[in-house]
């Protein structure tokens, strides 16, 4: 087993976190300014979902706790897709016009 030191989990977390966190954000920033699809309890989901990966993360590097991180990680993805699902059916596709 490789030995850590015991910032490289929540550091690691973080990474993970800040990276997840630009579709998160886009979708909602979309829904805020062109919709207006009601996403507040499944983005708590996805927060809720997160803190569980985050402290399945740091808690521990065993098996187990790896496959319910993945299920956290499974379930954000889920709960976001259905997020942009939502706002997608709210606000349509959105059309750029470009001029060349």
């Amino acid at each position: 087993m490789i030995h850590m030191p015991i910032y490289a989990p929540p550091g690691k977390s973080h990474a993970n976190c800040v990276e997840n966190l630009i579709l998160f954000a886009t979708i909602i920033l979309l829904n805020r300014a062109y919709g207006s699809a009601n996403l507040d309890g499944l983005a708590w989901y996805v927060v809720y979902c997160r803190i569980g990966q985050i402290i399945s993360h740091c808690a521990s590097v065993s098996e187990l706790a790896i496959t319910f991180r993945f299920m956290f990680f499974v379930a954000q993805l889920v709960f976001v897709g259905i997020m942009g699902y939502r706002t997608y059916q709210t606000i349509g596709p959105i059309k750029l016009h470009y001029t060349f």
